[in-house]
């Protein structure tokens, strides 16, 4: 056996020792968990980096299984978000700040760079041996399963399918295709899908409210994708040779066309339906307010506009998001209070709505897009 392959052995072995001790070190934090993590891949990826060599990665076949990659990445997520009206979204831990940044983000990014470095490495040093690239696979995917979870919370069985669906079988997939990606490409596609994973709670401000075997499902699924596709514009027979793909222009092109302006859509909905800024998305559920907006409906509030009498205003009202006409306004030393109206009620509404509850004023209609959130919603509510 040569030496490079002795030290592809042992380093697998360290990293499952690593993730069992992890793994049983019962009082460990996530936060913690994920510095400990992230500083014993770095350690490795070090020692590695210094101690065996990296070869150059062919930019061409780089290029094409990066763009590849990119294209179902983009892909997932449009279908991801179409879904999220369905399904509805939920917060993330948008923006990282602070301690989502330090404990979060930051080891996150260094944990997966890392592992990347030492997949590749090992990958160079292996000679093509199946069984040192399975055992190489499986040590990191067994070191990532030890960052997100706790065999100490496993107290049904239940529990257990569940943190086999979301955790266990994504990370499993994520790394075959990342092996795949390296040995056949290089490290810049298999980072790319690495990190798009990894951060996309960190760096999108909501995220569809997925099931979650939904969610296992998608994470299943898009690596198979980018295998498919990469396998298609890297054919084995020209990468083995070491010749040169050549990708048609017109599917750029059409990548572009498609992409961007989808793109472009799916960021503007985010951000009104997220509400970061001062612009906020809501679905109509009634047709109170008909014939200005009618139930299925999605209404654009302002939540720094002054209001007016006359003006229609999103407000909360025993926990229920309402839209309905200022009527009236009168000004107490505690603050404002509003009296407001359904265009298509024939009376005011019974109630007054004081400044802790006003959203917003809704300035914008977009007919329709509100529908299958609420349908959804109705379904879900009876059964």
């Amino acid at each position: 056996m040569k030496r490079n392959e002795k030290t592809v052995i042992i380093v697998s072995i360290l990293l499952f020792i690593s993730a069992i001790v992890v793994l049983s070190i019962s009082s460990l934090g996530n936060a913690l968990k994920n510095i400990i993590v992230a500083l014993v891949a770095l350690a490795f990826a070090i020692f590695l980096r210094i101690y065996l060599k990296k070869r150059k990665d062919n930019k061409n076949y780089s290029n094409i299984a990066a763009k590849s990659t990119i294209i179902i990445l983009i892909a997932s997520l449009i279908v991801g978000f179409n879904l999220g009206l369905l399904v509805g979204f939920t917060r993330t831990f948008f923006p990282p700040i602070g301690n989502t940044f330090l404990f979060g983000l930051l080891p996150t990014i260094v944990a997966i760079v890392s592992t990347e470095i030492i997949r590749k490495i090992i990958l160079d040093n292996a000679f093509n041996n199946k069984y040192l690239i399975s055992i190489i696979t499986a040590a990191i995917a067994f070191f990532g399963i030890s960052a997100e979870i706790n065999i100490f919370t496993i107290d049904s069985v239940e529990t257990g399918f569940i943190i086999i669906c979301t955790i266990v079988l994504p990370i499993i997939a994520e790394n075959l295709l990342a092996t795949y990606l390296s040995r056949r490409a290089g490290i810049t596609p298999s980072l790319i899908y690495r990190l798009s994973r990894g951060l996309y709670l960190y760096i999108l401000p909501i995220a569809p409210n997925f099931s979650q075997y939904l969610y296992s499902v998608m994470w299943v699924t898009v690596p198979f994708l980018i295998y498919i596709l990469v396998k298609r514009d890297l054919p084995e027979e020209v990468v083995k040779r070491g010749g040169k793909v050549e990708k048609p222009k017109s599917n750029n092109r059409r990548f572009s066309i498609l992409a961007f302006p989808s793109m472009a859509v799916l960021i503007t909905l985010t951000i009104l339906v997220s509400g970061v800024f001062r612009y906020k998305m809501i679905a109509i559920a009634s047709n109170s307010m008909s014939p200005a907006f009618e139930r299925g409906d999605a209404v654009v509030y302002n939540k720094d506009a002054e209001l007016e009498t006359g003006d229609v205003l999103a407000f909360v009202h025993e926990g229920k998001t309402i839209t309905h006409r200022i009527v009236k306004i009168l000004e107490y030393d505690t603050g404002k209070v509003y009296y407001t109206k359904g265009d298509a009620n024939s009376t005011s509404d019974n109630y007054e709505i004081r400044e802790d509850s006003v959203l917003g004023k809704v300035l914008y209609v977009v007919k329709y897009i509100g529908l299958p959130t609420v349908l959804f919603k109705e379904i879900i509510g009876d059964i």
